[in-house]
């Protein structure tokens, strides 16, 4: 079978979907013809504004044309500058204009995909938060009458309007204290566009029963929803506990670990904030803070730049991934803003313990 695999960012942009859709298409491609049509490939881009929609739109394309990973061929979409000038005011007034805008950046998106897809026999779209991009990989494939599977990846955003409203660049309110996270009612993706391919797609894919459920409520079939999961994605090899240690000075020091995008929602500074009441009992704790900086975590983390028992430490390998898992003796990952978690299911591949953010998925996975 041939598949053409579309979605906003690819490796090496670093995320769970991209760690997720790689190792995806690495298995997938052991037995077909798999190609990828993305948009991003680079992490500078992917994060240039917190706004995914935004940099797919201005940011398209800055790495080259094609490219491959591992293999497997991937397809990078250009955008003229006249184009970008073009989508510009369909982002900028995208709530004033939403059916016009959409209608646009579909349009003109499913023309550049339509001449990628080569003889393919399936086309598999993932990544809910750019319906644009999904629609748009739709439409191209039901030009030729090919089937279409939507993976949304649902995240669905508790606390979010409240974080980017009160939180100033430092992640601190005026008095100079951390701002709790408000656990609001979960909603899901910011237009009814993504409801839309869900509920017309041939097949759609879930991490979780409770995305299942979800997604059943927003229009789709039942019988079209398979619920997938995600496998670990670790390097057997890689450093041992005893040299991550070592180089980290961490000697035999407890170490809490933090894996993943350093972002806000991530509960980076909630595990800050508990630092002090950690010490208090267990002065000696490490806290390890692993993972390419998003938000405005880098401005948390500075304000600990003097605290030696706190490590800021950039993207990593997969193998030293597995090292620093080994290292730990406890994984904190108190997100609220997650499809489904798979760094808890790397955590328990290396025996480690656990704490996660209370929202529906991880519930699902850790309960």
């Amino acid at each position: 079978m041939k598949i053409t695999f579309v979605a906003p960012t690819y490796r090496p942009a670093i995320g769970g979907c991209e760690i997720h859709s790689h190792e995806l298409l690495t298995r997938l491609a052991t037995r077909h013809s798999v190609r990828v049509i993305t948009l991003l490939n680079n992490q500078e881009d992917k994060i240039a504004h917190p706004d995914l929609w935004r940099n797919c739109l201005l940011y398209a394309c800055r790495g080259g044309e094609r490219s491959e990973v591992d293999g497997i061929p991937v397809s990078l979409i250009s955008l003229a500058e006249w184009e970008r000038r073009l989508f510009y005011p369909a982002l900028r007034y995208y709530h004033r204009m939403e059916a016009p805008a959409m209608a646009l950046v579909e349009r003109l998106f499913a023309a550049k995909i339509a001449p990628l897809l080569g003889d393919t026999d399936v086309v598999h779209s993932l990544h809910a938060g750019t319906a644009f991009l999904g629609r748009a990989a739709q439409r191209a494939a039901a030009a030729r009458g090919l089937p279409f599977v939507f993976t949304p990846v649902l995240h669905e955003f508790s606390g979010w309007d409240h974080l980017l409203q009160e939180r100033d660049a430092v992640g601190q309110s005026s008095s100079g204290e951390e701002i709790p996270h408000v656990c609001k009612e979960p909603a899901t993706y910011h237009d009814r566009y993504w409801g839309e391919l869900v509920a017309s797609a041939d097949g759609v894919i879930a991490f979780t029963e409770h995305e299942r459920g979800v997604l059943i409520r927003e229009g789709a079939a039942a019988e079209r929803v398979q619920v997938t999961g995600i496998g670990a994605v670790v390097d057997p090899g890689g450093p041992s506990r005893a040299e991550i240690r070592e180089r980290y000075g961490l000697g035999d020091a407890p170490v809490v670990l933090f894996l993943g995008r350093k972002h806000e929602l991530k509960g980076v500074g909630e595990i800050l904030q508990s630092t002090a009441a950690v010490w208090q009992r267990f002065p000696e704790t490490r806290f390890a803070f692993v993972g390419p900086p998003e938000g405005v975590t880098s401005a948390m983390l500075a304000r600990y730049a003097g605290e030696p028992r706190v490590l800021d430490i950039p993207a990593v390998s997969q193998a030293e991934k597995s090292g620093w898992l080994r290292a730990c003796d406890i994984f904190v990952n108190p997100s609220l803003h997650e499809s489904f978690g798979g760094v808890f299911v790397e955590a328990w591949m290396f025996g480690r313990p656990v704490i996660a953010g209370d929202v529906p998925p991880v519930r699902e996975v850790c309960g």
